[in-house]
């Protein structure tokens, strides 16, 4: 797991992608992501000590289990926002990083 937070650590520090492909294995439940991503947060230093104030929240279809994840400050964007306009509100180092809103 280390291996992976590193990997994705440098690829947002540099503005890249990882290719899946590799990775696939290497998480084997909901448990091991929430895990990477709070060591991917805290490598990153995007929340420090204090409880995160902005959370994002999906599925893949209107009948999956919702999941939630922190999000980071820089990446929400102010309400309202529509998936037309989110793109604006992205940082340029990754285009594909999704866009959150947060209330006024």
């Amino acid at each position: 797991m280390t291996d992976l937070v590193s990997s994705l650590a440098s690829a947002w520090r540099e503005g890249r992608t990882l290719a899946a492909a590799p990775w696939q294995d290497s998480v084997a439940d909901a448990a091991q992501a929430y895990g990477a991503q709070d060591q991917l947060a805290q490598a990153m230093g995007w929340f420090g000590t204090a409880v995160p104030g902005h959370w994002k929240s999906g599925g893949p279809s209107r009948d999956a289990m919702l999941t939630h994840a922190p999000c980071r400050r820089q990446a929400c964007a102010p309400a309202p926002q529509t998936m037309a306009t989110c793109t604006s509100t992205v940082p340029a180092s990754n285009p594909r990083l999704p866009c959150a809103w947060e209330r006024p």
